[in-house]
């Protein structure tokens, strides 16, 4: 095909056309149900929080049993979610219409930070989107949803104070954006380190002030916390290894978080020194978008690939990774290079045959004890293989580049100094 058509407007814009029709038209179509789980109605995770919202309008009380009168699902979100606005005629636009303008959303940034320019671009444009796990992320409409297209906002918006106030909101609704306070570090080139420490101590003075004024809530929280969490089905995690090999080896279980950490750690820095010889070649800007956004993007994902178990879903954040080793690989496709993007390409069309067994595989008991299939077994532990060398290299980049950045501040402090 044509190199020209690819940068024809009209094709990018068909391309976004097509892609928003064909997601819509897959969340309500049956025939999503032979990848993902697909409950009777759309949207059930986003439904959760409004209920809350509906029954903090009805003065029932969230962080005590009182709320169980009102709705069957515990209140496990930060007291923050509470400032949202809600009345009648909001509660039908949060269920009915919201999730579809943030699914819009997230398309629109998908296409903006992947910028397509030829085949292999849009082939990771089309794959982010139309996979399982982002189409089981759009049929849920689940938080990570939000905080996706926020990750994404927080690095595009110069506009400093809404990134601060995105990251404060997050960070007291579901703990892990915490880990956009990066972005406080590189959001300016130009801000002076000082004034970085000042951003910070206001940020952890003021969630301090607001941690006390809503202490007990956040205590009830803590003690009630019990989102749901992947086993062995749709899952994204460090831990995934170690529970195949403890399923099928009986294995103890910390014997195995302990050495498959230990591995990870140690390709991680293999993998590294790989990098670091073929990012000699190149010369970028640090603050750039796409560097940018592969900092926060890959920090969050692989805090929450090393700490929770999460479902698939939370692949989303992975997008934000994929400008800056596109832009590596428009730069100089080197064998290493063409290697990773061919690698993304496997992983997510791997997921349709690795979600299609999730789907069809019928759990079986033996004697009370859990037996899954060969192929199920397969799969997830190919599945956690691709996962697991993803997230090494990315965590191998973040390491070269959070290196640039602190030998950027080293230049910086040490120029203070001098002026």
């Amino acid at each position: 095909m044509n190199k020209d058509i690819f940068s024809n407007i009209w094709f990018r814009n068909f391309s976004i056309f097509f892609t928003v029709v064909l997601t819509f038209i897959l969340l309500n179509n049956n025939i999503i149900e032979n990848f993902i789980w697909k409950f009777p109605e759309l949207f059930v995770d986003f439904k959760v929080p409004v209920k809350w919202l509906e029954c903090n309008y009805l003065n029932y009380n969230l962080f005590s049993e009182d709320l169980l009168k009102c709705t069957s699902n515990t209140f496990n979100y930060g007291k923050i979610l509470l400032t949202i606005p809600y009345s009648r005629s909001l509660g039908i636009f949060y269920v009915n219409y919201l999730p579809y303008i943030l699914i819009l959303i997230s398309i629109l940034l998908i296409n903006k930070i992947i910028a397509a320019k030829n085949l292999v671009g849009y082939t990771i444009f089309y794959l982010s989107i139309i996979n399982p796990s982002t189409i089981f992320l759009f049929e849920r409409a689940n938080i990570d949803l939000v905080i996706f297209i926020a990750l994404i906002v927080i690095v595009y918006s110069r506009i400093y104070i809404i990134n601060w106030l995105l990251t404060f909101f997050l960070t007291f609704l579901k703990i892990y954006p915490v880990i956009f306070l990066i972005n406080i570090f590189i959001e300016n080139k130009l801000r002076k380190i000082n004034k970085i420490f000042i951003i910070l101590f206001s940020f952890f003075l003021a969630g301090t002030i607001y941690i006390c004024f809503n202490l007990n809530e956040y205590i009830y929280l803590l003690k009630n916390l019990s989102g749901t969490k992947s086993g062995y089905h749709f899952l994204f995690s460090l831990n995934s290894l170690p529970k195949i090999f403890r399923h099928i080896f009986d294995i103890n279980y910390i014997f195995l978080i302990l050495f498959f950490y230990s591995i990870f750690i140690f390709i991680t820095f293999k993998i590294k020194k790989t990098f670091e010889k073929e990012l000699k070649k190149f010369t970028y800007d640090l603050y750039s978008d796409e560097v940018r956004l592969f900092i926060i993007g890959g920090y969050l994902s692989l805090f929450c690939f090393f700490i929770f178990s999460n479902w698939f879903y939370r692949e989303i954040f992975l997008i934000t990774t994929f400008p800056y080793f596109l832009k590596l690989y428009y730069e100089n496709k080197s064998s290493i290079l063409k290697f990773l993007i061919n690698f993304i390409i496997f992983k997510y069309l791997f997921l349709f045959f690795y979600s299609y067994i999730n789907v069809h595989d019928n759990i079986k008991y033996i004697n009370d004890l859990r037996v899954f299939s060969k192929p199920f077994l397969i799969v997830i532990f190919i599945k956690s293989i691709i996962d697991y060398l993803l997230l090494s290299i990315i965590g191998s980049l973040l390491i070269i580049n959070t290196k640039k950045f602190y030998n950027e501040f080293k230049r910086k402090i040490f120029n203070q100094k001098i002026n």
